[in-house]
């Protein structure tokens, strides 16, 4: 349909050597090379501008205009979370912004109506009182005071899953590089069980942290942290080691808490 025209492109530098059949170099060197690529640039006929003024008046019913806007900027959107549906989508439940009583709007489904490009349209039925059976988002647009349009629906999203693994919770931490060279004895459960049986608590005592290592009945972690800075010093490594010897604890702890609720 497109009638393309050849425009030479620019030159384009590039490095030329010579490669095995594993992939390896052999040679390369950086001697300047000039290849001219030509690239198709589009541009359109008379004849595809009718094509598309074509299209355009066959979607819009003989006319030039969408029937509807497109998207939010040009048309206001319906509340957030205030229309519902199921599975089957055979009502929609719409739930009024009423802080003084519980209840919502059922709307059914025009009968012996078929879905089309505009949607299907529902007709507004009751009103119940209590909490609606609705398990997907929907979006809509009302047709008149009593008549909706439905254009989607999606499933209510899953809740995301806390980290309950002692790792994990180091992950979800964030800058996982932290734990690139960790050596730990175990799943580090052993950690969460010996802060639970520490007699002294953390708030009364003063305490100075060596680099990051840690022992309990002969179980070992190990982390080091590498850290390039014009202010590196001695004290300064100490209170690395103390704030990632600190996240190891809250990690451990995390992981003892949700252990003992499972129990």
């Amino acid at each position: 349909m497109n009638r393309a025209l050849q425009k030479p492109a620019p030159h384009v530098r590039h490095l030329k050597g010579r490669w095995d059949y594993t992939g390896r170099v052999l040679l390369l060197d950086e001697a300047e090379t000039s290849t001219s690529f030509t690239f198709p640039r589009e541009e359109p006929t008379w004849a595809d501008f009718g094509l598309w003024d074509e299209a355009i008046s066959h979607l819009c019913s003989g006319m030039k205009l969408l029937p509807y806007p497109l998207g939010k900027c040009l048309q206001s959107p319906h509340l957030p979370c205030q229309w519902f549906t199921t599975l089957r989508a055979m009502e929609v439940y719409h739930t009024p912004n009423n802080l003084t009583t519980r209840s919502y709007e059922i709307y059914k489904i025009q009968r012996g109506r078929i879905s089309t490009r505009y949607g299907l349209r529902y007709e507004w039925h009751s009103t119940c009182a209590g909490l609606h059976p609705g398990t997907h988002y929907t979006s809509v647009t009302m047709a008149s005071q009593s008549c909706i349009i439905l254009h989607s629906s999606h499933p209510f999203p899953a809740e995301a899953v806390p980290p309950v693994a002692f790792h994990e919770v180091l992950e979800s931490f964030g800058n996982n590089s932290l734990w690139e060279n960790m050596v730990i004895d175990g799943d580090g459960a052993w950690i969460g069980n010996g802060i639970k049986k520490v007699c002294w608590s953390l708030h009364t005592m003063d305490l100075i942290w060596p680099p990051s290592q840690h022992t309990y009945v002969r179980q070992w972690l190990k982390a080091l942290v590498a850290e390039r800075s014009d202010s590196a010093s001695n004290y300064r490594g100490e209170l690395l080691g103390a704030a990632l010897t600190l996240l190891i604890l809250c990690g451990a702890s995390a992981a003892a808490r949700h252990n003992s609720a499972l129990q």
